[in-house]
């Protein structure tokens, strides 16, 4: 009997066959866990850009906010002609001016008085407005004042600390030139990077007709 010729295309049917079944279990299970590591690596990488991108615009509206409350107070004492910083019962917690808003000062329409007034259990500095007289709400501050009258200036800050690691008050006397110093930090953004203020402003000269109406205990 003679032998049955084999068929050469039959073998290689079945190992295409084979190959066309697809990856075992073991090579999906690789590819799974490849793509959970992938994702795991990608979702973090997206959300500690957000977390840095939230810092980052947080530091910047505290910088903006101090900044802009150091401007505000910093006009005010360079138009004032008298300048107090409280210091027996406030510790440098409360800062009044005389200062000018009107062109002639001779005027009493020229002038008006403010406060300023660090609140420590708020962590807030407020301002007050008033016009110049013995009923000024700017006159007589003996206590902690009644702040719903009082605007915020900005919040969220803190005293600083000198480089000997000592507290410093916020507002200060010069010694020189009667201006006020003003240093504050400002934790809004994280409390670990303060943003600091720290500036000097002597007042211009005003002039003598400022007249006599009282903005404070010595102004």
């Amino acid at each position: 009997m003679a032998d049955t010729p084999r068929n050469p295309i039959g073998p290689r049917l079945r190992d295409d066959l084979r190959s066309d079944r697809g990856a075992s279990l073991a090579e999906l299970l690789v590819y799974i866990i490849i793509m959970v590591i992938l994702t795991a690596l990608i979702a973090a990488t997206f959300i500690s850009g957000r977390g840095v991108q939230r810092d980052q615009k947080a530091l910047a509206d505290a910088s903006n906010n101090a900044q802009l409350a150091a401007a505000t107070i910093e006009g005010s004492v360079r138009n004032a002609a008298k300048i107090q910083v409280e210091t027996t019962v406030f510790n440098g917690d409360l800062l009044v001016v005389k200062t000018r808003v009107g062109e002639d000062n001779k005027a009493a329409a020229s002038w008006r008085c403010k406060a300023w007034f660090y609140d420590e259990p708020t962590r807030t500095i407020y301002e007050r407005t008033d016009t110049p007289g013995p009923g000024s709400a700017t006159v007589g501050i003996t206590a902690r004042p009644d702040l719903e009258e009082w605007r915020i200036v900005v919040g969220n800050v803190s005293r600083a600390r000198d480089e000997g690691g000592n507290i410093v008050p916020i507002f200060r006397t010069t010694g020189v030139g009667g201006g006020a110093m003003i240093r504050f930090d400002s934790t809004s953004a994280r409390e670990d990077s303060p943003v600091r203020i720290n500036t000097t402003v002597i007042p211009r000269i005003q002039g003598q007709g400022i007249g006599e109406e009282t903005c404070g205990e010595y102004l």
